[in-house]
């Protein structure tokens, strides 16, 4: 993985501009479920909140999306929320996809196959474990288990949504709270 910095050395972000960008961004962490409470309804918690606020600092350098895609449960949209706000993509644009929720990797693979090959950049909002899982499969690697508010970025090399799954893709970082440089 290359840190943010290197990135910016010796014009190799301008590379960034020519591929895919895809930031992966699990929920911030959530209130505990109540006993009458749906899994689907629960809330950030306030320290969810405070880390989506730091998380998302550490996409500053990078291109900001062209497209957002939240599962519909109440945390993913908050978290995705913060983000969109923090980096100016407006909210109204931001799409709610039912197949993120308890996805599995072939679910996601859908989801970011059938975006719009315009967006260069696209950031999607989830769960585990599909989220880790989605990782895993795209840059043949173990990151692990993706912590809440935790940040993938990738960079696949396709001009082609389609091909995810298919294009190389090359973990540019991963980040969460309390891991160190997050």
């Amino acid at each position: 993985m290359r840190a943010w910095s290197s990135l910016l050395v010796g014009g190799s972000i301008g590379n960034l501009f020519h591929m895919k960008n895809l930031y992966l961004v699990r929920h911030a962490e959530a209130v505990r479920q109540h006993a009458s409470q749906r899994d689907y309804d629960r809330p950030l918690h306030e320290s969810g909140k405070e880390d989506a606020r730091h998380m998302v600092q550490q996409l500053s350098r990078c291109p900001n999306p062209m497209g957002l895609v939240s599962s519909p449960a109440i945390r993913a949209k908050e978290t995705a929320t913060i983000f969109a706000t923090a980096l100016a993509f407006p909210i109204s644009n931001m799409k709610v996809d039912e197949r993120i929720y308890e996805a599995e990797v072939e679910d996601l693979l859908s989801v970011i196959g059938g975006v719009d090959n315009n967006v260069s950049c696209l950031m999607l909002v989830g769960h585990n474990p599909g989220l880790s899982q989605l990782v895993n499969d795209l840059v043949h690697s173990d990151i692990g288990n993706m912590p809440t508010c935790s940040l993938a970025v990738l960079h696949l090399s396709s001009d082609s949504w389609s091909d995810i799954g298919i294009a190389k893709a090359e973990l540019q970082d991963f980040n969460y709270p309390g891991k160190a440089g997050g």
